[in-house]
């Protein structure tokens, strides 16, 4: 008769491999896989919430830096409106002054307008300020200094207006 080689595993009276009688280290392997898993996962939801707070992080970088463009943004474009402005306040403010004056300087901000000039003529001085009284992009305007030249026979005289907000835009 002829001798056979069987390679499996013999298998004992409780049944197959698959489905044998479990011995007493059966639960502690069981329990020590789920708990194992259930620490993966927790890592896992951890990692997540590490990288959303990473990704908040960068998000809250990136809006600081798109305010902080939007300021510049917007400060570059009063910048413009207001050359434009100073531009169109420099050439109005000459058609208020009288031929025979003479403009020494012009000093012009947001809010105020500063003139020094000379005059030979007070009718002329008056006639000025009248002007700058008379305009409606002007007001309270108060003469802060004047000097008479009793060489030249000039007179020089500081005045001040203020501009009204929003007239050259």
């Amino acid at each position: 008769m002829k001798e056979s080689i069987n390679l499996l595993p013999q298998t004992p009276k409780g049944g197959t491999p698959l489905f044998q009688v479990p011995d007493k280290t059966h639960p502690l392997i069981i329990g020590a896989i789920i708990i194992l898993e259930v620490v993966f996962l927790i890592l896992l939801i951890l990692r997540g919430s590490l990288e959303k707070r990473s990704l908040l992080a960068q998000t809250s970088d990136v809006e600081g830096a798109i305010r902080e463009l939007q300021n510049k943004l917007t400060i570059i474009k009063e910048f413009r409106q207001d050359r434009l402005s100073f531009l169109e306040a420099i050439k109005y403010v000459p058609t208020l002054i009288p031929q025979d004056v003479i403009l020494v300087n012009i000093s012009l901000r947001r809010d105020l307008l500063q003139i020094v000039a000379k005059t030979s003529s007070g009718i002329s001085f008056a006639k000025m300020v009248e002007n700058v009284t008379r305009s409606a992009k002007f007001s309270d305007l108060t003469l802060t200094g004047s000097i008479l030249d009793d060489i030249n026979k000039l007179y020089t005289f500081n005045i001040e207006a203020r501009v009204e907000e929003g007239i050259f835009k």
